[in-house]
């Protein structure tokens, strides 16, 4: 998440924080696969949302996606 969006101001932090937890949200409804998983690279980009976001809810919910993809791994 960033300080500030071009052309939003500050009002544009909250709309990304938002749109990252919705979009978060709404990943936890699909069934993974790990194949879906190596050709879409999505965890790459869910673990870059949870590096470099300060929205502790988003940080909760991408380690929670994340944590159950890995599950996906040792089956």
């Amino acid at each position: 998440c960033q300080d500030e969006i071009p052309g939003f101001g500050s009002r544009g932090f909250s709309l990304l924080q938002e749109g990252a937890l919705d979009l978060l949200k709404s990943l936890t409804g699909y069934t993974m696969t790990i194949q879906l998983l190596q050709t879409t690279r999505i965890g790459v980009a869910v673990n870059s949302v949870r590096k470099h976001c300060s929205d502790e809810e988003v940080v909760a919910s991408a380690k929670i996606l994340i944590k159950n993809w890995k599950r996906l791994l040792g089956e």
